[in-house]
């Protein structure tokens, strides 16, 4: 009898550590399984009329931009091609480099032309909203710094 209510206390408690184990396994499972939070829209801290004036420059030069990022990645799969080749050809790959190079360099001119543009329509504080995120980067982080335990004395 006093075998059998121990046994049964112990088989209990197993159950319950068990359970809370699952538990905590389930929800770090969870957590990590969720996607990052994506990053701000560009222009989310405009005013609507900002919003409007800038997306409808983007939209304006939408026709110039899509062939430029067409031989960005006409230019990357050439590049890639050459580096998985069998033999690798130093030559082909500077030449292939070169090409995406000087894409990825036309597409920066445009959108500078169409920030300009569209800079020229915005008031004076959209222009500091604007800057400000610009300054943060494209995924709307700053400078990396290295950890404090990296850094110079």
């Amino acid at each position: 009898m006093v075998v059998s209510r121990v046994l049964s206390w112990g088989l209990v408690v197993s159950v319950m550590l068990n359970l809370l184990l699952a538990g905590i396994a389930g929800g770090l499972v969870w957590q990590n399984a969720r996607p990052p939070a994506p990053p701000p829209e560009f222009g989310s801290d405009m005013s609507p009329e900002g919003r409007k004036a800038l997306f409808a420059t983007a939209l304006r030069n939408r026709a110039e931009m899509t062939p430029l990022f067409e031989e960005v990645r006409a230019a990357r799969s050439a590049l890639a091609q050459t580096l998985s080749a069998e033999t690798f050809d130093p030559q082909s790959y500077d030449g292939a480099a070169a090409r995406l190079k000087t894409a990825q360099g036309r597409i920066l001119e445009e959108k500078s032309k169409a920030m300009r543009e569209a800079a020229l329509t915005l008031p004076p504080e959209e222009r500091r909203k604007l800057a400000r995120r610009l300054s943060k980067g494209p995924q709307g982080h700053g400078r990396h710094e290295p950890p404090e335990e990296n850094k110079e004395p």
